[in-house]
């Protein structure tokens, strides 16, 4: 786990303007990732949506075509307003002064009384920074609605985690749906950058800028117009935490049709396979009459070739360490699961190209 500005005033200019608007017409990336904060502040501490009286991800995906083009200033802010006044003012009837504004927008909100629990973890994990708050896109009224929050919430104690403040949420996996619409998309990023945001310990020892992943992933969520490219995307986006246990779940049987023969009889390939100076090597034969020799170089598996996809491999999941992403690269292959496999592979400085018909179940792997 590890830890990009032009100076030129034109250039600056020009090269903002075009990053903020994604390649989709009209559509301003940095207005769409304030957005996201806003209503993912608003989910984890207004109490309307912590005690669940309002379903919050409706309330986004409603609202989010009134976000979906590019804004004037008042306009954005103007919509901004309008979805936090869907909200009981009631709940955050206690007025904020100057001294907790400027507490909360310069990263000290640990000075406020409801947030005193986050005095001593702040020092040594992920910091809970507000300070997005003060961005130019907003208003000083937005400002001030979204310190408001802060200063009414109050921490829930969680049953599972005694002694822990914890907020806990039931989401909603739309299982019912038949295909994942662009408000639907924003929300699956909303919800992931948010989580990461506020509650992954480790986001400071990543290798990317939080903030910037977002503005810079906007885009390609807004363009993925099919469940299989919003997966790719999931993947992409789950890889930048630079942890190896960060992997999102998904299904595809409902999106995806069965092209094999049901009869047709499937195992798992008869090798174990370990990378060796950047080679991949077979380091284990599970059969006998097997095709391939131990010490055999794979250079392709059916149609795949494998240099190319152990780089691909790097982007789609997330790895602390490259030896991380070698282990998880050289189970992939071991794991791989077909009713046949060709080969193409070196042996002696020969390139050969073989057929294996021969399978394993999964106890013969392990």
């Amino acid at each position: 786990m590890k830890n990009k500005i032009l100076v030129i005033l034109f250039i600056f200019s020009f090269s903002l303007l075009k990053s903020q608007t994604t390649n989709k017409d009209n559509i301003n990336s940095n207005q769409i990732a304030g957005l996201c904060k806003v209503w993912g502040l608003v989910k984890f501490y207004h109490p309307d949506i912590t005690k669940g009286k309002i379903d919050w991800d409706k309330v986004l995906i409603e609202k989010y075509p009134e976000f979906s083009e590019n804004q004037d200033f008042e306009s954005y802010n103007q919509k901004i307003i309008q979805l936090l006044d869907t909200l009981n003012q009631k709940s955050t009837s206690k007025e904020i002064n100057e001294e907790q504004f400027n507490a909360i927008i310069n990263d000290k909100i640990e000075t406020l009384d409801n947030f005193i629990f986050l005095s001593d973890t702040n020092k040594y994990i992920n910091r809970i920074s507000f300070s997005w708050i003060n961005d130019s896109i907003f208003s000083t009224e937005t400002k001030y609605k979204l310190c408001k929050v802060l200063v009414n919430y109050k921490p829930h104690k969680s049953k599972q985690l005694k002694g822990n403040t914890v907020l806990k949420h039931k989401e909603n996996k739309f299982e019912e749906l038949d295909s994942i619409t662009e408000p639907y998309r924003v929300l699956g990023l909303f919800r992931y950058w948010n989580i990461i945001n506020y509650y992954f310990p480790y986001k400071q020892l990543s290798d990317n800028n939080w903030d910037s992943v977002l503005t810079n992933v906007i885009p390609a969520f807004i363009k993925a117009d099919n469940y299989r490219k919003y997966i790719k995307q999931t993947l992409l986006l789950s890889a930048k935490i630079n942890d190896s246990h960060g992997r999102p779940r998904y299904t595809t049987t409902k999106y995806y049709k069965t092209t094999s023969n049901p009869k047709e009889k499937k195992g798992y390939v008869p090798y174990n396979f370990r990378v060796i100076d950047s080679n991949v090597v077979i380091s284990k034969v599970l059969i006998d009459s097997a095709v391939l020799k131990l010490g055999d170089i794979v250079l392709k598996i059916d149609t795949t070739d494998i240099r190319q996809y152990r780089n691909r491999t790097k982007y789609f999941r997330s790895h602390s360490t490259a030896q991380a992403h070698t282990y998880h690269f050289e189970n992939t292959l071991t794991n791989s699961y077909n009713s046949k496999f060709n080969f193409t592979i070196i042996r002696n400085r020969d390139t050969l190209s073989l057929l294996e018909t021969q399978l394993v179940n999964r106890e013969t792997k392990v």
